[in-house]
């Protein structure tokens, strides 16, 4: 199984518990902007505790499972 796949573009990558503080950052940074499109969002998932134990979970469960999942980072202009 991947954990990081490049392209010129992007990269795709499969984050775990430490990536929680910037997966918060950029949800909290955009939280206007996604509510116009997702279902509102309860208090918890705001926190750095959910963050953690979603990040994990999807982690464990896609290299145990097959699970896909990725996230999506904008690569710089070189």
């Amino acid at each position: 199984m991947y954990k990081e796949l490049y392209t010129d573009r992007l990269i795709l990558r499969l984050l775990n518990k430490k990536w929680a503080e910037q997966v918060l950052e950029f949800l909290k940074e955009n939280r206007d902007d996604f509510s116009k499109y997702e279902a509102e969002k309860p208090s918890a998932y705001f926190t750095k505790f959910y963050q953690e134990y979603i990040l994990q979970n999807e982690y464990e469960a896609s290299m145990k499972k097959g699970y896909p999942v990725s996230y999506t980072h904008l690569r710089a202009p070189r």
